[in-house]
């Protein structure tokens, strides 16, 4: 009986160690984040008497349904809000419509300081300095930025070399500073 017990012992030990380890995944090396709305899915619901894809705003409030985000916020996204990669991995940005730039500060900036240094009125905003340290920056606006994957902009290799939270913005004033237009980039 007690041999029984040795050989079945013996035979669960092995199994455990021909077992092999389980392999937690970790983040992806790179990710896709989108700038803006893709005309078509813009708003998402359109009444029949209005014209497709009215600018929002100044898109007339009567042409959304009732349970639609008619703000600006809903032409002007960043699609996911939070990306998550692996250090030393990449994003590729896409606009697919409208105004936008992609930026990208390092760990550690704060929105509202930047919201404050980058002033009032319309147009793009260049804010590279040693309080703002900016890691990456993409094409700016429509004429500079195609949309779709045609107009695709991978970050450069070593932007995200290092573990943290960065700042991802876009740099069209009112889309920043008045409809938040901004998100993160979580580098593990």
């Amino acid at each position: 009986m007690r041999r029984s017990i040795r050989i079945a012992l013996s035979l669960a030990m092995l199994a455990l160690i021909a077992i092999p380890p389980v392999a937690e995944a970790g983040p992806p090396d790179s990710q896709t984040v989108t700038y803006g709305k893709v005309l078509g899915n813009r708003p998402a619901t359109v009444r029949p008497d209005c014209p497709d894809d009215p600018i929002v705003p100044p898109g007339p409030p009567a042409c959304f349904d009732p349970d639609h985000d008619g703000s600006a916020n809903a032409a002007d996204d960043i699609v996911p809000r939070t990306a998550v990669i692996s250090a030393g991995g990449s994003v590729t940005f896409i606009r697919a419509d409208g105004n936008h730039q992609a930026a990208v500060y390092a760990p550690g900036t704060d929105v509202t300081a930047l919201k404050a240094a980058v002033g009032t009125g319309g147009g793009f905003f260049n804010i590279d300095t040693a309080t703002f340290d900016r890691v990456a920056l993409g094409p700016q606006g429509a004429a500079g930025w195609p949309a779709g994957q045609a107009g695709a902009f991978t970050t450069p290799a070593g932007t995200f070399a290092a573990p943290g939270r960065y700042l991802m913005v876009c740099t069209f004033r009112p889309h920043f500073r008045d409809n938040n237009m901004y998100g993160y980039i979580n580098v593990q």
